[in-house]
């Protein structure tokens, strides 16, 4: 039921730890905070930030957000869409919908963590590879996930996935500059566009994850209060379960679930200077 596309499309993130950003750009700015707070270049800067969430994915909830995915019928027009898909949201899903209309059955491809990461900056994605395809499964224009699909849509991927067309939004998610990115790696779209299946299309709803930082950083206090309140809720969690509390349980597990708190703590504290910092310069700035 998952295609998975190979990594090659991300070696250009491994080659080269520059991003494709604008200077002082959001994302820009959001990777020096985040290189400030002891994260490093490439993924590994970025992994910290995804070790705030204690989301686990097992084959079983793959199975679950699978079960109704369906092999395209005889004959049915396949649309591919690519993207990172980071904090899936109604601008996402309304673009996925105006896809989806093209054709019978969509195929949303979602970029590994190392590409999204050399495309968008060090402090990205937000969420890991696993979250993001598990978010796509659960919309309903969604038929197909291709997991970690590469940089560049190739003869040998439309000819796999029977893909009739091929749909792009011009619009950057987060600041990105998609220019910079294509003279790195290519036109991804080469292929598409040479065979006459490319159609680019905007989403019919005005948002995009600078949005979504924006409006986290102007309710910063209300999110810090319901961040704590879901902490307070996960340890009630585990002491009822399980019998222990964070640091003061006994054993390996107990002592790894208190480290967890305590990652999560200070996740909690760099994702919001990184927040700061980008929303200062997404103010007056046009998307």
């Amino acid at each position: 039921r998952f295609r998975r596309g190979n990594s090659s499309s991300s070696e250009g993130g491994r080659r080269n730890s520059k991003s494709f950003l604008p200077e002082d750009s959001p994302a820009q700015l959001m990777s020096e905070v985040r290189k400030s707070h002891g994260g490093g270049g490439g993924v590994a800067g970025a992994e910290s930030l995804s070790k705030t969430s204690r989301f686990l994915t097992t084959s079983r909830m793959l199975r679950l957000f699978s079960a109704g995915v369906r092999a395209p019928p005889a004959g049915a027009k396949v649309v591919y869409l690519q993207g990172a898909w980071d904090m899936f949201h109604a601008g996402h899903v309304a673009l996925l919908k105006r896809a989806r209309a093209l054709g019978d059955y969509l195929v949303v491809g979602v970029h590994g963590d190392e590409l999204v990461n050399a495309v968008r900056g060090l402090s990205l994605p937000l969420m890991a590879l696993n979250e993001r395809v598990l978010s796509v499964l659960g919309c309903k224009y969604a038929d197909d996930v291709l997991i970690d699909c590469p940089w560049a849509v190739t003869r040998e991927m439309i000819a796999s996935l029977n893909i009739c067309a091929v749909v792009h939004c011009p619009r950057p998610d987060c600041g990105e500059d998609p220019h910079q990115a294509r003279e790195l790696l290519g036109d991804p779209y080469k292929v598409p566009i040479e065979m006459g299946i490319f159609h680019e299309m905007d989403s019919p709803v005005d948002l995009t994850l600078s949005d979504i930082l924006t409006r986290i950083h102007q309710q910063q206090d209300k999110f810090q209060k319901k961040i704590a309140k879901k902490q307070e809720a996960e340890d009630d969690y585990y002491a009822n379960r399980y019998g222990f509390r964070g640091e003061a349980a006994a054993g390996p597990v107990g002592a790894a679930v208190g480290a967890g708190k305590a990652a999560a703590a200070n996740g909690v504290r760099a994702v919001k200077k990184v927040v700061n910092t980008a929303s200062q310069a997404f103010q007056g700035k046009p998307q």
